[in-house]
């Protein structure tokens, strides 16, 4: 995915991006008609960050075979009375 994203302010747009390669925005706001398009940017970046970050506690928290198991779609049954 993306990692951590940052925002930027330049020529009348503000732009989401991620830190690593900030030249390869994920969205992009326009600075116009009163609209606030740096606090859409920054709280679409600030819940992605933090959504990353508790995914990546969450994980850690995991027994490290849970951690790693691969999906087996065998494994995965369906009641098909509950359709």
């Amino acid at each position: 995915m993306w990692g951590e994203l940052t925002v930027i302010d330049m020529d009348g747009w503000v732009y989401v991006a991620p830190l690593a390669d900030p030249d390869d925005w994920v969205a992009r706001f326009e600075k116009a008609h009163a609209f606030p398009a740096y606090k859409w940017a920054e709280r679409m970046a600030a819940l992605h960050n933090s959504e990353l970050r508790a995914g990546a506690a969450r994980r850690t928290n995991l027994a490290p075979a849970a951690r790693h198991a691969p999906f087996d779609p065998r494994s995965t049954t369906i009641d098909a009375g509950s359709q």
